[in-house]
């Protein structure tokens, strides 16, 4: 019978974390009477909102270390003042000790990979600036294009009533995930993003392990769920897309959270959140499709999105090319950025990148031979299969409608997108058939030296 997520699936201090949250959200009160001028009230209202708001749609005891850093953001108003960036530093170092103090797993899972996570983003936001590239530049730019979020949401609501259409785009929308924080908080550099992303992301990690665990064989759940965690943290591609002002991270995060809601039967919030991803990311909707099936292990449901899809394909494109290029790009979820490009070694950014996707790609082919061994994770090894197979077409229409509208040919290796950056929804998947692979090396390892 299948499980289904019920609120404290993930184990933790609640108790301490409650308290720690209370007495937290006292002090915040407390000083904010002796200092007005720094504008603590908004930042207060702005915490308290965001925490029930996160209760409320999540509600789960796993998030109680999130809720607790976010209701410390006032307290670090005046680290603000000194310095944006490392105020934004300091906030990480919190968010990781206080994952470490309140969840109640090994160290590993609790302390190597939030500190980790932690200090990768850091040395990011130090050294790299977070805008990247022209999309990035446009998100700040909404910065200054508004002087309040009352301005923001009256902009929107001009725009909605005029035609509902509009609000599908991630320039209109994504403001709603950083400019509360910036404007609560009277801040202006670009790096604050971080708190936004890592927020999001440590979100992201947390719903998928309770996903994990409900929904895959509980004699293997929890190592599964822990080891995707980590490896979710510590992932160069996270973190570098964690650091960057761009809208992947919190595409990945409502299509989680829109899989998680359905799996809670709150098929109201589902389908507001899944709207709310498809007007950021247009194919957010696939994306979760995907994780559903998946998550079900239902073989009849990803049969039919592979079925579809490559019919679909085969209409849209209507070239055979288009499956050679789905090939490269299912690869590329793997492999990527291309280790046989000297560039991608001696670019600091590139260069963590390149040696995680060799890893990935070595555990993957290590993966194929265990899944036409092991029959006990055969089933599982081709549900991963189907599902990131569906993501690679669907990337290979979105790639093909990108040349298209350029007005640029098609052929072999023209992908069409940058598959470094569309490869995160899709990475967690990669990361549990990693998991899968780690254990049963772990099984093999343990029947050898048993029989020793």
């Amino acid at each position: 019978m299948r499980k289904y997520l019920q609120p404290n699936n993930f184990s933790s201090h609640q108790t301490p974390s409650f308290l720690l949250g209370i007495i937290t959200l006292a002090l915040i009160l407390f000083l904010s009477l002796f200092v007005n001028d720094l504008g603590f009230g908004y930042s207060i209202i702005f915490s308290i909102i965001i925490v029930l708001l996160l209760h409320f749609l999540i509600y789960s005891n796993s998030i109680n270390p999130i809720l607790v850093c976010i209701l410390l953001l006032p307290l670090l108003m005046p680290v603000f003042y000194i310095s944006q960036k490392f105020g934004a530093v300091f906030f990480l170092f919190i968010l990781a000790m206080s994952l470490t103090i309140c969840l109640r797993e090994r160290l590993f899972v609790r302390f190597i990979g939030p500190v980790f996570f932690a200090s990768s983003v850091s040395m990011y936001a130090l050294l790299h600036s977070p805008i990247v590239g022209t999309d990035e530049a446009m998100f700040f730019a909404q910065l200054q294009r508004y002087s309040n979020i009352t301005d923001y949401l009256h902009h929107i609501y001009l725009i909605g009533t005029e035609d509902l259409v509009n609000l599908r785009s991630s320039r209109q929308m994504l403001p709603l995930f950083y400019l509360p924080l910036y404007f609560s908080l009277g801040l202006s550099d670009p790096v604050i993003i971080i708190i936004v992303n890592s927020t999001l992301w440590v979100l992201t990690c947390l719903m998928f392990r309770e996903l994990i665990i409900s929904h895959t064989d509980s004699s293997k759940s929890i190592f599964l769920s822990n080891t995707v965690f980590v490896l979710m943290l510590v992932s160069p591609s996270a973190v570098y897309w964690t650091s960057a002002f761009a809208k992947d991270i919190v595409s990945v995060f409502l299509c989680t959270l829109a899989v998680y809601l359905y799996f809670r039967h709150r098929f109201f919030l589902f389908l507001i959140i899944l709207g709310v991803a498809t007007a950021i990311r247009a194919y957010s909707i696939a994306i979760v499709a995907i994780y559903i099936a998946v998550f079900m292990q239902s073989l009849v449901l990803l049969g039919i999105g592979s079925i579809g899809s490559i019919l679909f394909i085969v209409v849209y494109t209507g070239t055979p090319i288009s499956f050679v290029n789905a090939t490269i790009i299912f690869n590329y979820f793997f492999i990527s950025p291309n280790p046989l490009n000297i560039a991608n070694w001696t670019t600091p950014t590139l260069l963590l990148r390149t040696v995680e996707g060799i890893i990935l790609y070595c555990m993957f082919i290590i993966g194929i031979l265990y899944s036409l061994t092991d029959q006990y994770n055969q089933k599982e090894y081709f549900i991963l299969l189907l599902g990131i197979g569906i993501y690679a077409l669907v990337m290979t229409a979105v790639g093909y409608d990108v040349l298209m509208s350029r007005g640029l040919s098609y052929g072999i290796g023209t992908l069409g997108d940058n598959i470094l950056r569309k490869k995160l929804p899709i990475l967690p998947l990669v990361f549990l058939w990693i998991s899968y692979t780690v254990y049963i090396q772990k099984q093999y390892i343990r029947e050898l030296k048993f029989k020793l």
